[in-house]
């Protein structure tokens, strides 16, 4: 069975993002509400009267806090919905653990 796939691609450099839903899914899937650089593709969806935005986000490797605040700021724009976020946010809970060379 193939999911449902909702792709953002913008281009080799800007990456892009994807939000799979699977093919058992009989929610209806909505309008993109929020598409930042390739990087943010945020989408509203219902499933019966139970209404959410789904947003996958790949935050970029440096200058995580400012990207993350202002794509939450545009996915929070939809407001009375429930919000399901997922993605690589490229943070570390602890520097010990960080293994990229930018300590």
């Amino acid at each position: 069975m193939v999911p449902k796939t909702v792709l953002l691609f913008r281009s080799a450099e800007e990456g892009g993002v994807t939000v799979l839903f699977a093919s058992t899914f009989h929610g209806v899937m909505g309008k993109v509400v929020a598409e930042i650089k390739g990087r943010v593709l945020a989408l509203t969806c219902s499933l019966g009267d139970q209404k959410c935005t789904v947003a996958s986000i790949y935050v970029p490797n440096t200058g995580q806090e400012p990207f993350f605040k202002s794509a939450i700021i545009q996915i929070l724009h939809t407001k009375d919905r429930d919000v399901l976020i997922g993605g690589d946010l490229n943070f570390v809970m602890s520097n010990d653990l960080d293994r990229s060379a930018q300590r």
